[in-house]
């Protein structure tokens, strides 16, 4: 196996090895012996070099990094994953940051930054602002209503009323105004918090895309520096006569089968950038995120049962709430609609002046007060109908709210086991890579001493990179699932928090 950029702790163990070999056969032949000197030679590099030059990059453990083809060439694969390497993370995210003077984002900041600046977010204020109105309008209609009319006629000259008019009662029918404008009120404040929950749920799924390929990335970006040194390896044992060119052919094949998954997860990591820049209003570039794999469980989750979870999602969620507005508002504009068929009592008070056209004529006027009784049905029964169909609209809105429950209820539960299931995972995962990182090393071994075949070397660094890859995707779900549990219980400081009473 190739030790070119190795770790000390990678050349120390193949010195030892070598050293296990002199000793059983009890003497250093000429191959055991270039090893041997070429090991010093790295240990002696690795020893000399500074210290942040031997380092590993930044594990996920520690902070997000961002990794690419073109990064300063590392330890090999198994080198990597023996000294601590972890495939969710590669250096020099931090670092870049650092350097360009960027505080880098958690996922948190995203969903912060996005529900504060998204145009969904602005549109449903708005909306709130123009109910507000609303309620103003409803409630100025138990003032009186003023009202000037003139008219003029050639032969009796021109007659001025002004008048003012007090409801007394309408049936019900102010009441119910006022209250469905103040259920609507109410409704369209809540739509501020469904909306920034919707937006805050796209964001954690777009960077756990993100993360996802990240992590991919990172894992694939040493698998591939692996091959490329593997296939340089083989070329000089084929070269050389030691091996067939059909070792070659394979580890030329499994190269470019790496760098097509390391492509396409650099695609789909741009594109859930995308989606993050277009979320938060503003080009983000890669080294502006941070990512950090979760632990521990957030206090919030932490000794909850499932059927917990969901009770405490259901009392907070903005959409049922928006929903229960809606059929109140519904439910007074039937009443509304009902108190139609009930004629208005009311006060009038008026005055009317009639200027003669006659210049001889004195102008006359007349001061009256009077009780009033308006009855206006509409055409035929369409009082009744509207009022009906009125109460129709509300049960629907009870259906509507009973299913939109039902998907709330499947969604926190499928969040919540797929949570629990990631974290489960993650310590198989874990196992995965660190035994598949001693079968590669073993069967490099053996594949020199002629106990295993190339074949054998090539599947066990592919497993070991699938390993690397799956415990990257867990880390990321877990991340963005504990994020996305939290904001369906309304847990971040940054969710509106608006009146839902009367203006």
């Amino acid at each position: 196996m190739l030790l070119d950029s190795a770790h000390p702790e990678t050349v120390i163990a193949e010195l030892a090895y070598l050293l296990k070999r002199v000793r059983r056969r009890k003497v250093m032949n000429g191959l055991l012996g270039r090893k041997a000197a070429h090991a010093l030679f790295l240990l002696s590099l690795c020893l000399s070099a500074p210290l942040n030059a031997m380092a590993e990059p930044a594990t996920a453990d520690r902070g997000v990094a961002i990794h690419s083809l073109n990064a300063p060439r590392s330890a090999i694969l198994l080198a990597e994953t023996k000294a601590g390497g972890n495939a969710t993370g590669a250096g020099g995210g931090a670092t870049v940051a650092a350097a360009q003077g960027v505080s880098q984002l958690s996922l948190q900041d995203l969903m912060a930054l996005a529900v504060r600046t998204h145009p969904s977010v602005g549109a449903k204020k708005a909306d709130a602002n123009a109910a507000e109105y609303d309620v103003q309008s409803a409630r100025w209609q138990y003032f009186p209503t003023p009202s000037v009319s003139a008219r003029q006629d050639g032969k009796n000259g021109t007659t001025t009323v002004v008048a003012v008019q007090q409801p007394l009662w309408a049936g019900g029918r102010i009441d119910a105004g006022y209250n469905a404008a103040m259920a609507k009120h109410r409704s369209s404040t809540i739509s501020i918090v469904d909306a920034q929950q919707s937006i805050a749920l796209n964001v954690a799924t777009a960077y756990q895309a993100w993360a996802q390929s990240l992590g991919r990335m990172a894992a694939l970006g040493k698998s591939v520096r692996y091959h490329e040194e593997q296939t340089q390896s083989m070329r000089r044992r084929v070269d050389g006569g030691v091996s067939a060119s059909v070792d070659l052919d394979l580890v030329e094949s499994r190269l470019a089968q790496v760098q097509g998954d390391y492509y396409a997860a650099q695609a789909a990591g741009k594109s859930a950038l995308a989606k993050l820049s277009q979320a938060v209003g503003r080009p983000l570039a890669e080294y502006e995120i941070a990512f950090v794999v979760i632990e521990h469980e957030h206090p919030s989750l932490l000794n909850k049962s499932q059927d917990t979870l969901v009770a405490d999602a259901e009392a907070v969620a903005p959409a049922l709430k928006r929903l229960d507005a809606d059929i109140e508002a519904a439910s007074h504009e039937a009443a509304s609609r009902r108190a139609a068929i009930w004629p208005t009592i009311g006060v009038r008070a008026e005055s009317q002046r009639v200027d003669s056209s006659n210049t001889n004529t004195i102008a006359r006027t007349d001061n009256r007060i009077m009780l009033t009784l308006d009855l206006t049905p509409g055409a035929g029964l369409s009082a009744v109908s509207g009022a009906d169909a009125a109460s129709a609209r509300a049960l629907g809105l009870r259906e509507t709210k009973e299913s939109a429950r039902r998907e709330l209820v499947a969604q926190v539960i499928a969040e919540y086991q797929d949570y629990l299931a990631a974290v489960a995972r993650r310590k198989n995962l874990q196992q995965s890579r660190r035994v598949s990182a001693e079968v590669l090393s073993s069967y490099s071994r053996l594949f020199v001493a002629g106990k295993k075949s190339w074949l054998d070397v090539m599947n066990s660094a592919r497993e070991l990179t699938q390993a690397e890859i799956g415990l990257s995707d867990v880390n990321a779900l877990i991340a963005s699932s504990q994020s996305r549990l939290r904001v369906y219980l309304a847990d971040f400081d940054w969710f509106e928090r608006p009146n839902a009473g009367a203006p």
